[in-house]
């Protein structure tokens, strides 16, 4: 199983609903929800319009605010600290205002 499989895994299974800066490998970044229920991915990637792949995911930043026009998004850090606990080869950083979490070998 992909380690960003198991991460997005435990913040589905905890009922986690986050918003998040993505990173790619080729250092494309947007901004999107996180998978908030296990039918929205399979083994290799997010499914939706425009899947993301697993193996190209390099980072995911997650702030605890985020507010662009009338958009506002709070993410609850803590919680999703704690759901993520200890994965195989996952590196989690908390910080002030944000959460980061990549790949042990990426860091």
């Amino acid at each position: 199983m992909s380690a960003w499989k198991s991460v997005f895994g435990s913040i589905v299974n905890n009922d986690i609903r986050a918003f998040g800066k993505w990173r790619m490998r080729n250092r494309v970044e947007f901004f999107m929800y996180l998978p908030n229920k296990q039918e929205q991915m399979d083994n290799f990637k997010i499914l939706g319009a425009n899947p993301v792949y697993f193996d190209e995911l390099d980072k995911l930043i997650v702030p605890a605010n985020f507010k662009h026009g009338s958009m506002e998004v709070k993410n609850e850090l803590e919680r999703i600290l704690g759901c993520l606990g200890r994965h195989e080869g996952v590196s989690v950083v908390m910080e002030s205002n944000e959460l980061t979490i990549c790949l042990r070998e990426q860091q």
